[in-house]
């Protein structure tokens, strides 16, 4: 059983739609980052994956509460 975390934060810039979510995707026993999950925000279909740190970074997106979902295909 896979178990990950995701930590974001989302920021923002301006009023209008300016703002942008930014985090890291670790496996939640070793707490090492994993590199090339796919982190998705369901409300606007939008995504990225991590880089080789964990990290990921989506910009472009209007103030409110979304919802992150992260995929790894692979991972074990």
């Amino acid at each position: 059983f896979l178990s990950i975390a995701i930590l974001s934060q989302a920021v923002a810039q301006q009023k209008n739609c300016n703002c942008f979510i930014h985090g890291e995707v670790l496996d939640t026993e070793t707490k090492q980052p994993i590199a090339g999950a796919i982190v998705l925000i369901k409300e606007v279909n939008k995504g990225t994956s991590t880089d080789s740190k964990g990290h990921y970074h989506i910009d472009k997106l209007c103030h409110g509460k979304y919802t992150i979902i992260s995929k790894i295909v692979g991972y074990k």
